[in-house]
């Protein structure tokens, strides 16, 4: 027993300092983390860490896309969550795990386009989360992904109030243990989002939630938001 913990707590170390390094966009250490974690995991019989070392590397594909554009990196993370939600699935482990899986897989959708999949994944941890809240804060990022969709496949009134309801239940920062900054993660993600979703038809308020993205992603070193505030920043200024 006392090994089996030892091996536990070896492996959310490995999976802590991967989400660390993926946080500074170290994305080759963090996916040596990653794939070490789910090894390890594999080697103990310890299915949380599977499951997080496969989310996490899907992760990196995710934010490779959207940093390049590039349709094979948003393929390739959906590949990884479809892989995560099975995992989950064939282990029986906990719904919580199987719905993490499925909101991750949502965003994959929504990368390749294909908005209507996505709504529904999103619809479905949503849905979960208000039933079984982690905290307020995490709801609030999961409403937020489902408004983008939203969005995104024209409903643009509803995605953006659900929104800016979403923003309202980030900013009770009521997360815990958020070693990764995850709060803040979320508070400028659904800045930007907001931004983007302004950006044809209000600019101005738009470049005021984009620099307000910006500020806290600078203030509290959010090193992946930083760089997609400036981006949005000079998309806007060139539109």
């Amino acid at each position: 027993m006392h090994e089996s913990r030892i091996g536990i707590q070896s492996t959310e170390a490995l999976l802590r300092d991967g989400i660390l390094a993926k946080e500074r966009k170290d994305f080759g250490t963090a996916a040596g983390f990653f794939t070490d974690t789910i090894i390890k995991s594999q080697e103990i019989n310890y299915p949380h860490g599977v499951l997080h070392g496969l989310m996490n590397i899907g992760t990196i594909w995710k934010l490779k896309a959207r940093e390049t554009g590039s349709g094979d990196f948003a393929r390739l993370a959906r590949l990884s969550f479809l892989e995560a939600v099975d995992y989950a699935k064939t282990r029986n482990m906990p719904i919580e795990e199987v719905i993490h899986a499925t909101f991750l897989l949502g965003q994959a959708e929504g990368e390749v386009g294909n908005f209507p999949d996505a709504i529904s994944l999103y619809q479905e941890s949503y849905d979960y989360y208000k039933e079984h809240p982690r905290s307020s804060a995490h709801t609030g990022d999961v409403q937020r992904h489902l408004g983008t969709a939203l969005v995104r496949a024209g409903n643009v009134d509803e995605g953006i109030s659900m929104m800016e309801k979403a923003l309202s239940s980030i900013r009770t920062f009521d997360e815990a243990n958020a070693f990764d900054k995850r709060n803040y993660v979320w508070e400028t993600g659904a800045l930007l989002a907001l931004s983007d979703a302004y950006g044809e038809t209000d600019q101005e308020r738009a470049t005021r939630l984009v620099q307000e993205a910006l500020t806290i992603a600078t203030e509290r070193d959010l090193t992946i938001r930083k760089e997609e505030a400036e981006k949005m920043m000079r998309k806007l200024h060139t539109s």
